[in-house]
């Protein structure tokens, strides 16, 4: 269903609504050939089948060979379980179906807002300077220069075991995001110390030419090494693999944030985001 969002269901695929009193009496009765015991199911008949229709579905069942059959017409009853129109359901339901769609629809104005914002901060964000170099041979290039570092930022700081030890992953922002990232190693120096300060300064290098953030993810998760850790419920394969998974963990918080901003300013109930 995830996979077809808004499409309609394949003919082969139908629903108790969607069928015809007849056809569910034949789906019973072709399961009661082969059953030495009684069974029923109901038969969902429309809003306008009337009294004499009915009599003919009892008539059918017993010439097929069924034992017993329920034949339940479509808003006979001020509440009921099946339904297509949500106010059938009896106030209750409905009144949760609704709340439901209200808050299905703050969502969507949260996520629409969020996306405003982040077009608004890519639409504004600098281009990335070039600087002009010559070769021995005299031929000259323009490359990508870095943005400058300002004196002041703030960022976040998050902890995760791994198999060589706590790792620290400081990331910082500006104005446009994700600026730089410094990471350190529980047992500071030697090889995975000087690993995980190379992994970094490239990324924050990458970050401050406007590489985006989520191609740098998904270069990073699913690297493997030789050891494999676990943390926050999910396989640690590495360093560069956990820092990944860290930088992922700092988009997704900094999105949750914005949808409850939007939220929470578009009305004064709150609502839980998993």
């Amino acid at each position: 269903m995830d996979a077809h969002e808004g499409e309609e269901l394949p003919q082969h695929f139908a629903t108790a609504m969607e069928l015809m009193p007849e056809e569910h009496v034949a789906v019973q009765a072709a399961v009661q050939r082969w059953m030495d015991s009684a069974i029923s199911k109901t038969v969902n008949a429309p809003e306008y089948y009337t009294i004499e229709q009915t009599a003919k579905l009892y008539e059918m069942m017993y010439d097929l060979g069924c034992k017993g059959g329920t034949i339940y017409r479509d808003g006979s009853r001020d509440e009921q379980v099946l339904a297509v129109d949500s106010k059938k359901l009896g106030k209750d339901a409905s009144d949760q179906v609704d709340a439901a769609n209200a808050a299905e629809a703050k969502v969507e104005q949260a996520k629409n807002e969020q996306a405003q914002v982040e077009m608004a901060s890519m639409q504004s964000a600098p281009d990335p300077q070039q600087v002009m170099s010559v070769s021995n041979t005299g031929a000259v290039q323009f490359k990508i220069a870095p943005r400058e570092r300002p004196n002041v930022m703030q960022g976040m700081t998050y902890k995760m075991k791994t198999a060589y030890g706590h790792l620290y992953v400081t990331i910082n922002e500006d104005k446009y995001g994700v600026f730089e990232v410094f990471a350190s190693l529980g047992k500071s120096g030697g090889f995975f110390g000087a690993q995980t300060e190379a992994i970094t300064r490239i990324i924050s290098l990458a970050l401050r030419s406007n590489v985006a953030l989520d191609e740098i993810i998904d270069q990073l998760k699913g690297i493997r090494g030789p050891d494999v850790s676990f943390a926050d419920g999910q396989a640690i394969y590495s360093l560069p693999d956990a820092i990944g998974k860290i930088l992922e963990k700092h988009v997704n918080r900094s999105q949750q944030e914005l949808k409850l901003e939007a939220v929470g300013g578009a009305s004064k109930n709150t609502f839980d985001f998993v």
